[in-house]
């Protein structure tokens, strides 16, 4: 017997949140515009949806300091949590994860592409030596990350170049320098010959520092391995000496975990 509802059964305007919470984690922070780009819908439609969102308590005006817009709460993990704790990779990195951490007390996070941004898929943070107060949300977007630009950097350069055009497609609401494909190629270029990549933030904490690299299996990113630091504490220097080989191990090691958990074979060079 089919139990799809007839069309006449669905609640639109339940639909239209939810788009709307798809495009605030894919966007976010995200200014009206962005949203009405990203979702399609009429300007009044999205701001009284937006509205419901703020006074339920999942969606956070950003301070016009941060850049402005708006940003999803802690609150919608709710929305989440059993697909969060369900995740293999995250139930294999999370143990992986601490570990790492207690040695290079830095904490440190797994990340995996969902769309057109970076969601972390498990985290350190409350249990590694230092802890940092760094974002409330989970999702960060593809092109003003540096776990972003990792995984854009160790894919085949005709799959990078599609994602950069579908994200650079979106109105930007982000401040800071306007992107161009010329200027992401030749970064990403550099992240790659590099072997990792970082990013600096102003805030929360001024001079956070979050450092990358890649989790390959077979030449492909799986995920993004990154630890968060304060760049006047961990130089480029110092990162490559006391810590990159630590996460190294740990990015292999959460591969060789996955393997076998999936039963996928490493493949053979052609």
């Amino acid at each position: 017997m089919d139990r799809t509802p007839p069309s006449a059964d669905v609640v639109r305007s339940l639909v239209k949140g939810l788009a709307v919470l798809r495009a605030l984690n894919e966007h976010a922070p995200a200014r009206i515009a962005t949203l009405v780009a990203a979702t399609g819908l009429p300007k009044p439609t999205l701001i009284r949806i937006l509205n419901t969102l703020l006074a339920d308590g999942y969606v956070a005006p950003v301070p016009k300091s941060d850049g402005g817009g708006y940003q999803p709460t802690p609150k919608v993990r709710l929305l989440s949590g059993a697909f969060a704790q369900g995740s293999l990779l995250a139930q294999i990195a999370r143990p992986l994860l601490v570990n790492v951490s207690l040695v290079i007390k830095w904490p440190v996070e797994v990340l995996t592409r969902d769309g057109l941004s970076m969601l972390i898929e498990a985290s350190s943070r409350e249990s590694a030596p230092i802890t940092l107060k760094r974002f409330d949300q989970t999702r960060f977007p593809l092109l003003r990350s540096g776990a972003g630009l990792v995984y854009l950097a160790w894919l085949p350069k005709r799959e990078s170049a599609e994602l950069i055009a579908q994200a650079m497609a979106i109105n930007d609401a982000f401040d800071g320098p306007r992107l161009t494909m010329a200027g992401l190629a030749k970064r990403l270029e550099e992240i790659r010959a590099q072997g990792w990549g970082h990013r600096d933030y102003e805030a929360p904490i001024q001079g956070t520092r979050a450092i990358s690299l890649p989790i390959l299996m077979d030449e492909r990113p799986l995920a993004v391995l990154a630890t968060i630091t304060l760049r006047q504490v961990v130089g480029a220097t110092q990162f490559e000496r006391r810590l990159l080989p630590h996460l190294r191990v740990a990015a292999q090691e959460i591969v060789r975990q996955y393997r076998q958990h999936t039963g996928l074979r490493e493949a053979i060079p052609a």
